[in-house]
């Protein structure tokens, strides 16, 4: 895709203009904003000018964010709407409740500039690639029964059926092409938005919308690959790789998949993880994730068992036999029977409920064929399913020494302690492989009285590794009781077993229970032995390896930093994503955004390499390489293809060209550094320093910011809003203007006459917390929301308590607040400003930003305060318009845009327009 992506229309629904103002100076620079202060207007707002995105607070009076979301979801013609709320809660069922209404996201006060811009960007990138994708989807199908016709025609018109296939592979590389540019801005600006400082939660957020990501990625190479196989166009590598590395891989790709549902995962590598083979490490993952992927998506709860066990073994050469067991709806002999047959699921119900291109088995089928191995299923229908196949491979036994405990930890005692009987098995297994002398139990009370007998009989166990979720008594509970119940020089070292997704939730737990670590399941045979070593303090080599995709961007600054880089694209998120993770390496970008941009740059600049994407109006990247490989002085200048082009051949018509390599898109930082670590060479005098990326300056550089407020970290708050130190200031002074007898308000809700209306109570308490949280007055708002949370409860006796301490921080921040724009503005001298007599204006001149204006503020558009601005420095110096102007920048501040017209209405009448 080519161009720029055109600015979204978002509505911004607050009823606190503070709220409103922070939003508008995170989106307002890239999009167009409309505001609604309540949920009536929200919905004529919608209805005016339909939205591309809605960002949505909950508590607002006489229509709260759930019953607009309600009303515009009822409502076909904005059903389709994406909403996200804004909140200061932080409570699971009021997620819960807003995501059955239909709302695809939160976004949890205080807003944190860099997480929301992020997210918005990603929810109106997904929402554009929906529509592609049923776009896509259809144009699929449709190419997919235009193959079928034209094998059965085949027969009689060879060269029709030749023609068209020609077509279909024409077809695939462009679909891929669309496809991959745009799903390159959501994993690019995804990881981006990864790197920075977020709060759990937001994390896992990201974290899911990359794993939907790849997911989509997943099945756009399942067709690419369809199609590479029908056309005999894949081989299988021959590479050395370790086969407990593959294992790990895929419980990195897999554990949040698992978190999602009421599954236990086990993967059983006991003897075989130590294995180092020859083949392609990339195709057998493939394979395996296929299927783990197809039995996590028919399984709602039980569990879901990976094993590997070795059925033929000789000095060079070993035959492993993979299995994925199931307890999921299982199938008949006859949906068994077509299970591996291109387009093709169980039935066309799994298919409406389950979803899938029906091309993974297809794809894994030819594969393992392709590995000398065969695949086949066993199964029966509502108790599961087990996929089986065989590969073989060349292995090398002497580099197969890792994993094996010190000569004085043989034999080591321990104790594995799981209601899971495979998971007990599995982790025997790999502890007898670590020479240990392992047992099991299934509970908690049967390990802590193992553990009593192995004392009394002179055997003591030394390691104990505990499942955290047990019945009856879980895994704290029975590590507590192990150590209260036995000799402090004789208690064991315990390891905990947590799940995906709340191991934070564990480690807290574990801490004050006296755990000595604790492991994310399912278990990864290297990290489990690296972590038992820890944990006895044995120095020995840690033979975990990092995620495939880690990078030390340390060392590629060390090695390249400071290097000159031309980045040829024409897609402008896509170069914003590429510039900021080329810059974070410490390289200096220049950008061109096509070819023939792209050829004048390099011949009057001097690169160090150069980005050149393939598809670009004006002059594409092949015909601008060749421009620039005519010049015998860019014979060696590194120039690297970085394209959505993946289809067979694109690489080969990249080289040709005279590329030094192809990267597809969505870039892999891993490949894309590789290339440039590869590829960039130190010139003689050395390279230039490595280049930081300059900071940008708040606005309003000459405002004045104190160091400190009472009960405010002020460099955060600065932060949440880009350094704006203007906005900063009118932040603040509307905050203690507005909001300075809240305190005395809620006193009245709770103490006085009113004191039967705690529901309003907690609503301005909750208010004043979202608030607080987005100037960062943190001792205010944890204030706020201890005393919000006792309201909530009905805890009445806590109520005095709670809102003392909310008085207390209130009166503080206010009063700081106050003295210190007392104290400024006594400091400042206001400037004169000139009286214009009114018969002196250009009025024809003045129409223009008047016209503009009012049509912003008729469609309730942010930008009307922008303007507004602009406006009132024209008309500051004339009498006539002070009184005007004055209603209109008040009706503006409370975002009142009917207000706002009628005072626009006043002040066009005072000028005499």
């Amino acid at each position: 895709m080519s161009g720029t992506v055109p600015r979204s229309k978002i509505l911004l629904v607050d009823d606190a203009f503070i709220n409103i103002q922070v939003l508008i100076d995170i989106l307002s620079s890239d999009h167009e904003l409309a505001i609604a202060t309540d949920g009536h207007n929200a919905l004529r707002a919608v209805a005016a000018q339909r939205p591309d995105l809605v960002l949505l607070d909950i508590e607002m009076p006489e229509l709260d964010g759930y019953e607009v979301c309600a009303r515009l979801k009822a409502d076909p013609d904005t059903a389709d709407i994406p909403i996200i709320f804004l909140t200061a809660r932080d409570e699971e069922r009021d997620e819960a409740k807003g995501l059955a209404l239909g709302a695809i996201d939160y976004i949890t006060k205080p807003f944190n500039p860099v997480v929301v811009g992020s997210r918005v960007r990603n929810q109106l990138m997904l929402a554009r690639q929906r529509e592609d994708l049923e776009r896509l989807t259809r144009e699929l199908t449709l190419a997919r029964d235009t193959a079928v016709e034209a094998r059965r025609e085949a027969e009689t018109a060879r060269e029709v059926a030749e023609n068209a296939n020609r077509a279909k592979s024409e077809f695939l590389a462009n679909i891929s092409h669309e496809i991959r540019t745009p799903m390159n801005a959501v994993i690019g600006l995804t990881d981006l938005a990864l790197q920075a400082d977020l709060t759990p939660k937001t994390r896992d957020y990201l974290n899911k919308i990359s794993n939907s990501s790849h997911s989509l990625l997943r099945i756009i190479n399942d067709v690419l690959d369809f199609s590479k196989i029908e056309a005999g166009k894949v081989e299988i590598e021959a590479r050395n790789f370790l086969l407990r590395e593959v294992f790990e891989h895929l419980s990195d790709l897999i554990r949040a998949k698992i978190a999602e549902k009421r599954v236990e995962v086990i993967m059983g590598i006991a003897d075989e993880c130590r294995y180092e083979l020859i083949g392609d490490a990339f195709r057998l993952e493939q394979i395996l994730l296929n299927l783990m992927s197809n039995a996590l998506k028919f399984t709602e709860e039980g569990e879901i068992d990976v094993q590997v066990r070795t059925i033929h073994e000789a000095a060079e050469q070993v035959t492993l036999e993979f299995s994925v067991r199931d307890t999921g709806i299982g199938m008949t002999e006859e949906q068994a029977a077509r299970l591996f047959t291109a387009f093709t699921q169980a039935d066309s119900s799994t298919t409406r409920k389950y979803g899938g291109t029906g091309l993974g088995l297809s794809i894994s089928k030819r594969l393992v064929e392709m590995m000398g191995g065969r695949i086949w299923v066993e199964s029966t229908p509502g108790r599961g399913s087990v996929f089986r196949f065989t590969a073989s491979f060349p292995r090398r036994p002497a580099a197969e020494e890792e994993m094996i405990a010190p000569e004085d930890m043989g034999r080591l005692r321990a104790l594995v302690v799981d209601d899971n009987q495979a998971t007990r098995t599995v982790l025997q297994n790999l502890l007898h492989m670590f020479t240990f002398k392992a047992t099991s139990v299934a509970s908690g009370r049967d390990a802590v009285e193992a553990v009593k007998r192995g004392i009394d009989e002179g055997a003591p166990y030394r390691l104990v590794l505990v499942d955290w979720l047990m019945p009856d008594m879980d895994g704290i509970a029975t590590i507590r009781e192990i150590n209260a119940a036995i000799p402090a020089n004789l208690v064991p070292k315990t390891l905990l077993l947590t799940d995906f997704g709340r191991n934070d939730e564990a480690r807290s737990l574990a801490k004050s229970a006296g755990v000595d670590a604790y492991i994310v399941k399912p278990v990864d045979c290297s990290h489990l032995f690296d972590t038992i070593m820890e944990v006895f303090g044995r120095n020995v080599a840690k033979v975990f390896r990092p995620r495939h995709d880690a990078i030390d961007p340390k060392d590629i600054i060390t090695r390249i930093g400071g290097a000159r880089v031309l980045l040829a694209e024409d897609n402008a998120i896509n170069r914003q994503v590429a510039q900021e993770v080329l810059e974070g390496i410490g390289l200096v970008v220049d950008c061109a955004e096509n070819g023939v941009i792209a050829t004048q740059k390099v011949e009057s600049s001097d690169y160090d390499a150069v980005l050149m994407d393939i598809q670009m109006p004006e002059m594409d990247g092949y015909t601008a390489t060749r421009r620039i490989r005519q010049q015998p002085r860019f014979a060696n200048l590194p120039i690297l293809a970085m394209t959505a082009n993946a289809m067979t051949g694109d690489r080969e018509l990249s080289l040709a060209a005279g590329m030094n390599a192809h990267i597809s898109k969505p870039i892999s930082r891993k490949e894309l550094f590789a290339a440039l670590v590869k590829w960039v060479r130190p010139r003689a005098g050395g390279m230039r320093p490595a280049y930081v990326v300059p900071k940008k300056d708040g606005d309003g550089e000459a405002y004045a910011i104190p160091d400190t407020l009472p009960g405010m970290n002020v460099p955060a708050a600065l932060e949440r809003i880009n350094g704006n130190r203007k906005l900063f200031r009118g932040l603040l002074a509307e905050f203690a203007r507005d909001y300075r007898d809240t305190a005395e308000t809620l006193g009245v809700f709770l103490i006085g006459k009113r004191q039967g209306d705690p529901e309003m109570a907690r609503k301005l308490a909750h208010t004043v917390k979202g608030l607080a949280g987005n100037i960062a007055a943190s001792d205010l708002y944890d204030a706020a929301r201890s005393l919000e949370e006792e309201i909530r409860n009905d805890h009445r006796e806590a109520w005095p308590a709670a809102f003392e301490s909310f008085k207390g921080a209130h009166s503080r921040l206010v009063t700081g607040i106050e003295a210190w724009i007392n104290e400024d503005a006594a400091s400042q001298s206001l400037p004169q400003i000139q009286t214009v007599p009114l018969a002196s204006l250009d009025r024809e001149k003045l129409s223009t930003p008047l016209t503009e204006l009012d049509e912003l503020l008729r469609s309730s558009n942010g930008r009307a305060l922008m303007r507004f601005e602009t406006l009132k420095t024209t008309l500051a110096g004339v009498e006539e318009a002070r009184e005007g102007l004055g209603r209109l920048g008040e009706s503006l501040n409370r975002f009142d845009f009917t207000a706002a017209q009628a005072a626009l209405a006043d002040l066009v009448k005072a000028l005499g327009m």
